[in-house]
């Protein structure tokens, strides 16, 4: 099963944030390939490998008192809830990291196949 993960970056200055970076360190999930999305601008890498989980975000553009996004699609096999939390963000403004992010968790739910007769 694949879930959207998406990370939303804010920004309560009068003037953008500019070359924005941030880790993402995915345990018990990984990255499932392709497109990073979202509406942040500038963002690096624009898409990502799959079975990747040491994830490196950088680039982006944060815009004047406003937010934006950074999404990609990631899986995971290990059965029940699987937290992930960010690295603090820096910037070209703002060199030294804020605070990691909130905890988002993915809670994954084995599926059965049942096959027989009727």
């Amino acid at each position: 099963m694949v879930s959207t993960v998406t990370l939303t970056l804010t920004n309560s200055n009068a003037s953008n944030l500019t070359n924005a970076s941030f880790t993402d360190t995915l345990v018990n999930m990984k990255a499932v390939g392709g497109a990073v999305g979202g509406s942040c601008a500038g963002t690096t890498p624009s898409s990502l490998s799959a079975g990747a989980t040491a994830l490196s975000f950088s680039g982006i553009t944060i815009p004047a008192s406003s937010s934006c996004t950074v999404s990609f699609n990631v899986t995971s096999s290990t059965p029940g809830s699987q937290p992930n939390t960010t690295s603090g963000v820096t910037t070209a403004q703002t060199p030294t990291a804020g605070s990691p992010s909130n905890t988002a968790t993915l809670i994954v739910n084995l599926s059965v196949n049942l096959k027989g007769d009727l």
